[in-house]
């Protein structure tokens, strides 16, 4: 055999190579943050930021020594705090915001070798701008295993197109809003962070908040509990952002147990990428389709418990048949009278511009020895599919409970904030009701497509009637991920109106016949043959805009298709901000025997996952 011949396996070995590096392209931007980047604990950062040392300089022992003893394992910081950080034991994302190309590769150039650099915090308090998308470009390409990190009001759009893979938003509910309800702030919390996963989910991106220390009225039961409801909301890592000075003196006694207790006992629970279904039993999060009751997980809590159910992403919004992890969070926090004294006072200025009165220390050292609430037992009734429980505690130590005829547990006590994961061990949940016999369709993604952006002119003209006039709207798909926003209409605001001629299939006359939407950004109402048959709005659902655009909806529709007959289905989707419009499959769904919601969400999942494998196996 002649050279050449004996190239040619090798050749073409190196092609295959070549084509599938370049068809995993985009895929390495899909990125599983904490095992790409090589984290083998859950990080919790401490960035202090501003005046903090009294005339200026670079942080200095006491600043580490703070730090550490108060569980933080990560700092954001700059060269200068480099010679301080192995002697601490601390990792650093070093602070290059706002970093052109050139100021990047030089500073990677300088300090690039030093494995205690996690990465590089590009940005800061702004959008995602073509210097930071160069900056992450460049290190994809050159340092893949540094990450490029910035923090914004999330852009997941625009972040889920470049090797940026965390969503960093700021949150800071309790120091910003010192005179609002505890059930306000707390709500408006849980609000952000529930968007945020669902664009971590939609994205596949990880989720790293950022929680304020602003001003100093946070107290020690308020950071806990945005501590641990970051994780029960399943974030990888938080930040902890502290504007001045005044932080320092109680940085121990605020932040210390439950850093520590995330970082060493809950972090290795909670590794990787994970999706989480928050559960309530109070007024504020979540919808009424994930609180607790009857054949969920968790039948009954404790009104003051949040409980974050974190499932494996391949299970999301499929049921919670198998849990990782429940991290059940106390909510109880306060507004100290003691907190708003310190917060009317420092305002956010140093010690160079306002010193301290005299007053100043006694009460902040008041405020941290004796506002906390104490310690309270929560109870949980279980469901009948779990079979035991296991519950790791602060401490690290664990209790394993075999359940009774009762069902209910009572954990061990929590002070206000604090949390505990617990393992649970759950039968199988059946997918399917018994005799439903159901059967799905894909309705066809090409639907005709006109945008409003008055809001009105829809509705007054009455483009949801089925004799209106619609041969010159134009076509758009309604299962694309970008809505409407990257098919000729931008980031519309306004009302995006669709139509569609249905008939449904013989296979669709069934007791029980359901059109289930994927989702709809941001709010929709649909119309068959002129009638509003369904609303899924802020007040059909109670929900706000940041939980609507993501959620799955869907609705029986019996009377309407199930005669064989044509039928115009009209849906109009207001979008208030950003991406806009139907972005998902729509389904027909008929059945024997009604279906609930984890059901028709099952079948419908199925069906996408046996129409792909039809689809690959066409291409092979």
């Amino acid at each position: 055999m002649s050279k050449r011949a004996n190239r040619l396996p090798v050749l073409l070995l190196a092609a295959a190579l070549c084509a599938a590096i370049a068809g995993c392209a985009e895929k390495s931007l899909k990125l599983e943050c904490m095992e790409r980047y090589n984290i083998d604990s859950y990080r919790v950062g401490c960035w202090l930021w501003g005046d903090h040392r009294k005339g200026g300089g670079p942080y200095e022992d006491e600043d580490f020594e703070k730090v550490t003893a108060a569980g933080f394992n990560t700092f954001i910081g700059a060269g200068v705090d480099l010679k301080l950080l192995n002697e601490h034991g601390l990792k650093i994302m070093y602070g290059a915001s706002r970093s052109q190309l050139p100021q990047l590769i030089a500073l990677h150039k300088k300090y690039g070798d030093r494995t205690e650099i996690l990465g590089y915090h590009l940005n800061d308090n702004c959008d995602l701008h073509d210097y930071t998308v160069r900056c992450a470009q460049w290190l994809e390409a050159n340092d893949a295993a540094k990450l490029a990190w910035m923090s914004t009001s999330p852009n997941p759009v625009g972040q889920a197109g470049v090797p940026m893979p965390a969503i960093s938003s700021q949150i800071y509910t309790f120091t910003q809003r010192p005179g609002s309800s505890q059930e306000d702030v707390r709500t408006w919390f849980c609000n952000t962070l529930d968007r945020d996963r669902a664009h971590c989910n939609r994205y596949d991106m990880a989720m790293w908040p950022i929680i304020g220390a602003y001003g100093q009225h946070e107290s020690p039961s308020q950071y806990r509990f945005q501590a641990n409801a970051a994780v029960a909301y399943g974030a990888q890592s938080f930040w902890l952002f502290c504007y001045n000075r005044y932080f320092r003196p109680v940085l121990s006694p605020a932040a210390g147990p439950v850093n520590k207790y995330i970082a060493n006992v809950a972090g290795p629970r909670v590794l990787g990428r994970r999706s989480v279904r928050v559960f309530h039993s109070g007024p504020d999060l979540p919808p009424e389709s994930a609180r607790p009751g009857p054949g969920k997980l968790i039948r009954t809590m404790d009104d003051y418990l949040l409980a974050g159910v974190l499932v494996p992403d391949a299970e999301f919004q499929a049921g919670i048949d198998a849990p990782d992890t429940v991290m059940v969070v106390d909510k109880r926090t306060i507004q100290s009278k003691l907190g708003a004294k310190l917060a009317s006072w420092t305002g956010g200025h140093s010690d160079a511009e306002r010193p301290r009165p005299r007053w100043f220390a006694p009460t902040l050292r008041e405020l941290y020895t004796k506002e906390d609430p104490g310690p309270r037992r929560a109870h949980i009734e279980f469901g009948d599919r779990v079979t035991a429980v296991e519950a790791l505690l602060p401490n690290g130590r664990t209790i394993r409970y075999n359940l009774d005829m009762s069902r209910s547990l009572e954990l061990p006590a929590l002070r206000g904030g604090g949390g505990i994961l617990l393992r649970i061990e759950a039968a199988p949940q059946k997918a399917d009701a018994v005799g439903a016999n159901p059967v799905v369709n894909t309705l066809p993604n090409y639907w005709k497509f006109k945008l409003d952006r008055t809001k009105a002119l829809g509705d007054k003209e009455r483009w949801f009637d089925p004799d209106f006039d619609a041969d010159k709207w134009e076509r758009i798909f309604v299962d694309k991920y970008c809505g409407w926003t990257y098919q000729g209409h931008g980031r519309a605001s306004g009302d995006g109106w669709y139509r569609f001629r249905l008939q449904a299939p013989k296979e669709m006359r069934r007791p029980y016949v359901y059109l289930h939407f994927g989702a709809a950004d941001e709010e929709a109402w649909v119309y068959i043959d002129g009638k509003l048959v369904y609303e899924h709005t802020q007040k059909s659902t109670r929900l706000g805009i940041g939980q609507l655009w993501f959620r799955p909806f869907f609705f029986e529709c019996r009377e309407t298709l199930a005669d064989g007959m044509p039928h115009t289905v009209v849906v109009r989707v207001r979008n208030w901000h950003g991406v806009g419009g139907l972005y998902q499959p729509i389904h027909s769904i008929g059945s024997d025997k009604p279906l609930n919601r984890e059901q028709l969400w099952r079948l419908v999942r199925r069906h996408r996952k046996r129409e792909q494998e039809l689809r690959d196996k066409a291409r092979r």
